[in-house]
């Protein structure tokens, strides 16, 4: 009963709000149906049935062949940590954390190289970024390189610090005659493999889906409050729910530094749509969410800082 007393409120609040908000809430769920179908699944969809078919392969350690030697160095990453590291990061999330998921319950990494792994590589990806963040809600056009810069360095210090000195990770010493024979009691490509991809990645967009559309009802409660302030709401909903966070950030009346610096920490952070997702992603882990969630919050942080820095001084000057 205790672990529940969280989400009891929350529960009572959406079936209030459809009982009594039948219009409002039809609204919101066609909302966050349309952001799955147009933007979730046809660009997730394709990702998960491929990542899905190179794991149950064991491809990972062979499709990275050409950046492990860097990886190794920079963050003492096995092969299989560094295609973890590179999907997650061109993917977005939340690859990273079904990969993590995915690679520490077969036993290809182990569960300290996974907590690492988790908050470097269970983020947005830079299609998402450029593509609707940047392009559709903030109207930027030109020199993107400042925002990649706050929304990718701190990602990558955090990456060097984190694997040498919280983790300290050692580099994986290479054991040539077990990764043999445990690829040669990998099955090889069948139909009934590939069928079983295919389902197993329809399963995982079908459930995110249901978690857009419950985080979209939620952002429709927070956009209908009236107590709220205009900014302590863009707040909320960013803390929420990035995709319908930025649309209303960018048609509120705040300022375009603060605009700026509101979806760009948020979309490190992540929000607690992308953390109930990661969760789903992580059952039967037992990996530490309190401590991603730390790790996220500290590489925001650095987003903030590089945010003001980078950009917002510039465009108060």
């Amino acid at each position: 009963m205790k672990k529940n007393f969280a989400v009891i409120p929350v529960i009572l609040t959406l079936l209030v709000y459809v009982l009594f908000c039948p219009a409002e809430a039809l609204k919101a769920s066609l909302n966050g149906l349309m952001l799955w179908f147009y933007t979730l699944l046809p660009t997730l969809l394709p990702f998960l049935i491929l990542t899905n078919i190179v794991n149950s392969l064991d491809l990972g350690s062979s499709l990275t062949f050409m950046i492990r030697p860097f990886t190794s160095v920079l963050f003492c990453l096995s092969g299989n940590g560094c295609y973890i590291l590179l999907m997650g990061l061109l993917c977005g999330f939340p690859m990273g954390a079904k990969l993590c998921g995915d690679f520490l319950r077969t036993g290809r990494i182990s569960r300290q190289e996974a907590q690492f792994l988790l908050p470097i590589c269970n983020m947005i990806s830079p299609a998402f970024l450029i593509s609707y963040l940047l392009t559709s809600m903030l109207h930027r056009t030109g020199n993107l390189l400042p925002f990649l810069i706050c929304i990718y360095a701190p990602v990558f210090v955090w990456g060097l610090f984190s694997s040498h000195v919280l983790y300290n990770l050692k580099e994986p010493i290479k054991k040539s005659g077990s990764t043999e024979m445990h690829r040669s009691n990998t099955p090889g490509f069948s139909s009934a493999m590939f069928d079983e991809c295919i389902m197993n990645s329809f399963e995982i967009i079908t459930r995110l889906g249901g978690y857009l559309i419950l985080f979209s009802l939620l952002s429709a409660i927070v956009s209908d409050f009236p107590i709220f302030s205009e900014s302590f709401r863009c707040i909320l909903l960013m803390l929420l729910e990035i995709t319908n966070g930025a649309k209303v950030v960018t048609t509120s009346t705040l300022s375009e530094a603060m605009q700026i610096f509101l979806i760009l920490t948020g979309a490190n952070l992540g929000g607690f749509s992308f953390l109930a997702q990661t969760c789903g992603m992580l059952n039967g882990t037992k990996l530490s969410i309190g401590r991603y969630i730390m790790e996220k919050a500290i590489i925001s942080a650095m987003t903030a800082f590089l945010c003001i820095l980078l950009i917002i001084q510039h465009i108060e000057a």
